[in-house]
């Protein structure tokens, strides 16, 4: 199974409709995010993800920065980064 952000979903409910969220809300809601388990229920409770797809997610995104960086972050500031991705992507 493949997990990718894309523009335009094949599937319809997969899209996140973030101008349906308010930025300063938005704002805060990450920045409460300071683990992977964080980051999984932030997918959930604000995206709109399902569980699955938000574990689906959540595990794509640590495989990742595992992989790139061979354990040399821990999972906050793994975390610290993924959260500023989100925040460029949002902006």
């Amino acid at each position: 199974m493949e997990v990718s952000p894309v523009v335009f979903p094949a599937d319809g409910a997969a899209r996140i409709d973030l101008s349906s969220v308010k930025s300063a809300e938005f704002d805060t809601e990450i920045a409460q995010i300071e683990t992977l388990r964080d980051f999984e229920y932030f997918l959930r409770d604000a995206s709109g993800f399902s569980k699955g797809a938000a574990q689906a997610l959540t595990a794509r995104v640590k495989s990742l920065f595992n992989s790139r960086d061979a354990g040399e972050q821990d999972e906050a500031k793994q975390m610290a980064e993924i959260l500023e991705r989100i925040q460029k992507i949002s902006a």
